[in-house]
């Protein structure tokens, strides 16, 4: 069946898409395509803005080990991204993303936060408290060190 939807957040960075599909233990590559049931059946909504004929095509796709299914990135090309997957539970992407891409979103805004952190000058450390979960990070003037 299909189950097509947005991982609802803000996505900026096709960087930080990439570190966070290898910090989930993904790999992101350019496609035109990604792999999802194949067919939409109308037995859940289409992502707002998409059309059946739009389903599966992307800019880059991530796959995840385990995972039959992929996530498809759209370039928005306003400077945004689109994340678009099928979480039918038979793709086991799930698994990989977390419920609603939760755990995506949160190595997406780990990832987000540290290349800003650096770009800005500054040394982040990460502190992880067990795996799957962080505590954060402290940011650490790097002149601090010059």
């Amino acid at each position: 069946m299909s189950h097509m939807a947005d991982i609802e957040h803000e996505f900026k960075s096709l960087e930080a898409i990439h570190l966070a599909a290898e910090r989930l233990g993904g790999t992101l590559r350019e496609a035109n395509t990604y792999k999802w049931y194949g067919r939409y059946m109308g037995d859940h909504p289409l992502p707002e803005g998409i059309t059946k004929e739009q389903l599966g095509k992307c800019d880059w796709a991530i796959s995840f080990p385990n995972a039959e299914y992929e996530i498809g990135i759209l370039d928005n090309h306003d400077g945004t991204y689109r994340v678009l997957w099928d979480f039918w539970s038979g793709g086991h992407l799930q698994n990989a993303v977390g419920k609603d891409g939760v755990d995506f979103i949160r190595a997406y805004e780990i990832e987000q936060t540290t290349l800003l952190g650096i770009e800005n000058g500054y040394s982040v450390d990460l502190t992880e408290l067990t795996e799957g979960e962080y505590a954060g990070w402290t940011a650490v003037d790097l002149e601090a060190y010059v």
